[in-house]
C-alpha cells in the first residue's frame, strides 16, 4: 500500500443536441459508441456529457502531494477530489523548475523551503521533480487540453 496520486482531466462534450454541428457531434457519438450507448433514446434528453481521464499519475511523491493539499485542498488531506486551475499547475511547474535549476550547493535547502517533504530529499525526490516537470509541461502546453478542467485526488 502506498500513496497513489492522480491529476484528472475532464472535458465537456455537448454534441448530442440536434442543433450541434457535425464537428461537435463526432466526439460525442464516438464516446457513446465506445461505451456501448448506441440507442439515441438513452441520451436524447441530455445531449451532453463529461469525459474524464488520468492526465498525470504519481506514486508516493510526498512533496508533490503536500503541495496539492496545501494549495488546492485548503490543507485538508482526506483523499477528496479538488479542482486545480491551470495557473496552479503552472505555479507547481515553476517551483519544480526553480528547485532543479538551483545551484547544487543550495538545492536541498531551496527544496526544503519551496517544496517540503516528510521524507528525505534525495535522488528519488529530484527524480519526482523531473517527472512532475515532464508531466505538467505536456499538460500545460497541449492545445488539445484547452477547455479541460483538472482535479487532484489521492488514495493511500
Amino acid at each position: 500500500m502506498g500513496l497513489d496520486m492522480y491529476l484528472i482531466a475532464t472535458k465537456h462534450l455537448s454534441g448530442g443536441w440536434d442543433h450541434a454541428t457535425d464537428k461537435e457531434k463526432t466526439p460525442h457519438r464516438l464516446v457513446c459508441e465506445a461505451i456501448n450507448i448506441t440507442n439515441n433514446s438513452l441520451y436524447e434528453s441530455s445531449g451532453s456529457m463529461e469525459v474524464s481521464w488520468t492526465a498525470a499519475y504519481w506514486r508516493s511523491e510526498n512533496a508533490i502531494h503536500n503541495w496539492f493539499v496545501e494549495n488546492c485542498q485548503n490543507g485538508v488531506d482526506e483523499c477528496q477530489r479538488s479542482y486545480v486551475s491551470i495557473e496552479q499547475l503552472k505555479q507547481l511547474l515553476d517551483i519544480c523548475k526553480e528547485i532543479i535549476n538551483a545551484p547544487v550547493m543550495s538545492r536541498d535547502s531551496v527544496a526544503c523551503e519551496m517544496l517540503p517533504t516528510s521524507t528525505d530529499i534525495d535522488e528519488s525526490y529530484y527524480k519526482g521533480l523531473h517527472y512532475t516537470i515532464k508531466q505538467l509541461d505536456k499538460i500545460i502546453t497541449n492545445p488539445e487540453l484547452d477547455g479541460c478542467d483538472f482535479y487532484y485526488t489521492a488514495s493511500w
